[in-house]
Parts: C-alpha cells; sequence; structure tokens
C-alpha cells in the first residue's frame, strides 16, 4: 500500500471518528436536556435514567464542563429522590385519620 492511500485511509478514519463523537456529543446533550425536563415533572427516575447516560457519554468525551453539570443533576435527583423515599415512610406511619398505625 503507497503512503499517500494509507494516510487517506487513517485521515478518513479519523474523520470519522471525529463526526461520531459529535454526534455522540449531541446524543448526550439531548440525554442531559431530557433529564432536566423529566426532574421538573418530578420524574426523577426517569431523570435519573437520562443524567446517567449522558454522564457515560460525556466522560468517554472528556467533557469537563458538562460532566460538572451532569454531576450536579446527579445529585439534586439524588437528594429529591432521598427526600420522596423519607416522604413516603412517614406517610405510612400514618392512616388517613391521621393517626399513628406502625
Amino acid at each position: 500500500m503507497s503512503t499517500q492511500i494509507y494516510r487517506k485511509l487513517k485521515f478518513e478514519e479519523s474523520l470519522a471518528l471525529l463526526q461520531e463523537g459529535e454526534i455522540r456529543e449531541e446524543i448526550a446533550n439531548v440525554k442531559l436536556g431530557f433529564g432536566l425536563l423529566e426532574e421538573k415533572t418530578g420524574n426523577y427516575d426517569k431523570a435519573m435514567e437520562f443524567a446517567q447516560d449522558a454522564l457515560k457519554i460525556f466522560e468517554r468525551l472528556g467533557m469537563k464542563k458538562e460532566i460538572e453539570e451532569t454531576h450536579e443533576l446527579v445529585e439534586r435527583l439524588e437528594r429529591e429522590m432521598a427526600k420522596g423515599t423519607k416522604d413516603a415512610k412517614e406517610v405510612k406511619k400514618f392512616n388517613v385519620g391521621g393517626r399513628r398505625v406502625q
């Protein structure tokens, strides 16, 4: 194989990887956006799913700002989910009449 053909193949391979990276970046941004939207609607489980998917891609791409932003979302979601779990346990302790039930 000639050097020029080899270089052309390497260039095309590099270009394809760069283009794939751009697509993955967009996919991650869309998933992050959906995660933020689900957070606003209180659907924390679905929001966490989107956030974790986005985070994996951002980490593979080494996108520090986006990784930090997504970590912040995950932390908020974890707090809300823990709060919801605590609230649900408290609700189970009481019946409709307000009397404590164990």
